[in-house]
């Protein structure tokens, strides 16, 4: 079995009182490649934006090669690239 890469277990993400994500589990292992499909509103930027430590979850853990955002930032933000369909870019 190939070493899990991604990992998300139990994330939530809110925005205000809305729920986005509630308890979303998921692993991809190294090598795997993944497509997240739904209609619009069903939480598929918010899950890129968590796994990629853009967005914070409002509860959950997400883990990239082993290493947390809150417990090694820069090795996390090492292992981690987003590239959005749509340039958010800002001054």
């Amino acid at each position: 079995m190939l070493p899990v890469a991604l990992s998300l277990v139990d994330v939530t993400v809110r925005y205000g009182e809305r729920t986005a994500l509630d308890r979303v589990s998921l692993e991809v292992c190294r090598g795997e490649v993944v497509g997240i499909l739904g209609p619009n509103g069903c939480g598929k930027s918010s899950t890129l934006a968590v796994a990629a430590g853009v967005l914070d979850p409002a509860s959950g853990t997400v883990v990239v090669e082993g290493r947390t955002r809150a417990a090694d930032p820069t090795g996390f933000a090492a292992r981690v690239g987003l590239v959005p369909q749509v340039p958010a870019l800002y001054d």
